[in-house]
């Protein structure tokens, strides 16, 4: 009779280790994904970029930007409550230094602002050469071959003429508009969109 009870008590005490391990195995797997998710792969909605190139212009159209960069400033565009002009600075930096030749980033910008052209038929682009008193003539005639490549590379894009101007205009005329500018440069060439 003790043997019996031994193996009694021994199975029970089996038994109830089995059920707490197959209760207990749903729970442990579940904290397990919790922890795995707040150790870096986390769930894609809670860390989606603001900036992630997705575009939705003013006519309903989406584009995508690759360039970071030039999607923040679009967007800080759309997101204006005003009917004033945006001024897309262009930095020096989108050019092979003392050239009008565009760096692989400036050509990059190039096509995706002639894609938003694109986008919207409705767009219109002027690029704008702002004149400043004291500028010599050398960095006036590279700015304005700058403005016009611009130009150039925007019609090589398929960007109707019609919707692209160019203009050399006073530095103090730039108040009127909404400067979008690349943070730290100093640059005379400015893209000014307007429907």
């Amino acid at each position: 009779m003790t043997v019996q009870r031994q193996l009694n008590r021994r199975s029970r005490i089996a038994i109830a280790v089995a059920v707490v391990l197959l209760l207990a195995s749903p729970v442990l797997a579940l904290r397990n994904c919790v922890i795995g998710a707040q150790e870096g792969s986390q769930p894609v909605a809670s860390t989606h970029p603001v900036y992630d190139g997705l575009v939705e212009l003013k006519n309903g159209t989406t584009i995508f930007l690759q360039s970071r960069p030039l999607a923040q400033k679009v967007a800080e565009w759309l997101d204006l409550k005003t009917d004033v002009k945006p001024a897309f600075q262009i930095a020096d930096d989108n050019f092979a230094s003392g050239s009008a030749e565009p760096t692989a980033q400036g050509q990059t910008q190039i096509v995706q602002v002639a894609q938003v052209l694109k986008g919207d038929p409705r767009l219109r682009a002027q690029i704008l050469l702002l004149t400043r008193n004291s500028e010599t003539g050398n960095s006036g005639l590279l700015e304005q071959s700058r403005a016009s490549r611009i130009r150039s590379e925007l019609l090589a894009q398929d960007v109707p003429a019609s919707n692209v101007t160019s203009a050399v205009e006073p530095a103090a005329v730039l108040s009127a508009y909404h400067v979008i500018d690349e943070g730290g440069q100093e640059s005379a060439l400015f893209v000014v969109l307007s429907r």
